[in-house]
């Protein structure tokens, strides 16, 4: 009997230690998964690798865990422009004197004008211009870009004066109404200074000692609707600039207007044009392109969907790329019309 109860006892504290044992290899034995809490992998940002705006329509990546961050692999959907190619629409009707939604190209974000908008020829500005109290004697320019400018005051008294162009201020500046302003001849006429733009000169009209100040010039000199057009130098076919020949520009149906074209970045990744100082397209160039004298067939064209084919090729013989066309030719400066 003595010897049944041993045994039960040393069965019963086997069988514990078994159980102990057990339970340790079990808890020390425990794997983690990987997958299921893995976060070494950055969250997928979704911006697409071409800097354009667009989402990227990719499937992500994944290592099987379900809580994996996951690295999106997919390539980025294109980022798309206007189909014809030039930045979007600026909102400026390529009309003469419309005052409706640009329609400057094909694809662009803008909304074709029917015409039933337009205002008609705007009333310019000129030198000699006569208000009755007060004459704008000269504008000056003094680094302004072709193209058409308008001049506005400011309040009842206007403390301030302005310059815009293509619906953009470009300066504002203060003045004294106050100020005592007499004829050309008696030395007392008043500049209105925009700095590296232009220099608007104003008097009281004729010969005779009258003086006035300059209240009330908000209402015809600078009233912000007559505009001043400055012309540039005009494009001459077969001209040459720097190292380029303007071989032609051909019209693609481009409204009337003052056209001027300007290559804008170092060496010119694109170029745009204005229409009378406002932007109407733009389109993008390699400046490594090769280009041959005109005749050679390496001529480079420069294409603004309904408006111009601009040709240009190398002065004089051998080749050479587009560095500096933006310098020579496409500064900006140089005018082409369409009457």
């Amino acid at each position: 009997m003595g010897y049944l109860r041993r045994v039960t006892h040393q069965s019963a504290l086997c069988i514990a230690a078994l159980l102990l044992t057990l339970a340790g290899c079990s808890e020390s034995s425990t794997v983690l998964d990987s997958g299921s809490s893995d976060s070494a992998l950055p969250t997928d940002t979704g911006i697409p690798t071409d800097g354009g705006g667009d989402v990227d329509t990719g499937t992500p990546a994944t290592d099987g865990g379900p809580g994996d961050a996951a690295v999106d692999t997919g390539a980025p959907t294109t980022d798309g422009g206007p189909a014809d190619g030039s930045f979007p629409d600026t909102g400026v009707d390529a009309g003469s004197g419309d005052a409706g939604t640009s329609d400057s190209g094909g694809g662009d974000s803008g909304t074709a004008d029917s015409g039933a908008a337009d205002a008609g020829s705007p009333t310019f500005l000129t030198a000699g211009y006569d208000c009755g109290t007060i004459e704008v004697v000269d504008v000056i320019n003094r680094g302004a870009l072709p193209g058409d400018y308008v001049f506005s005051a400011a309040g009842d008294r206007g403390p301030t004066a302005s310059v815009a162009r293509g619906g953009t201020t470009l300066a504002t500046i203060s003045y004294d109404w106050l100020t005592t302003v007499g004829t050309v001849a008696s030395g007392r006429a008043y500049t209105f200074s925009f700095p590296d733009l232009f220099e608007v000169i104003v008097a009281v009209p004729g010969s005779g000692p009258g003086t006035r100040n300059l209240f009330e010039i908000n209402l015809c000199a600078l009233d912000g609707v007559k505009v001043w057009r400055e012309m540039g130098t005009p494009f001459v076919v077969g001209g040459v600039y720097g190292e380029f020949v303007l071989v032609g520009i051909t019209d693609l149906g481009a409204p009337a207007g003052l056209y001027s074209f300007k290559s804008e970045g170092d060496r010119g990744p694109r170029v745009r044009a204005y229409r009378n100082g406002t932007p109407v397209g733009m389109i993008p160039y390699t400046w490594t392109t090769t280009i041959g004298s005109s005749g050679s067939g390496l001529e480079y064209t420069f294409t603004f969907p309904g408006l111009f084919d601009v040709v240009v090729a190398k002065d004089g013989a051998g080749t050479r790329n587009l560095f500096e066309v933006n310098i020579d030719m496409l500064n900006g400066t140089d005018t082409w019309t369409v009457p």
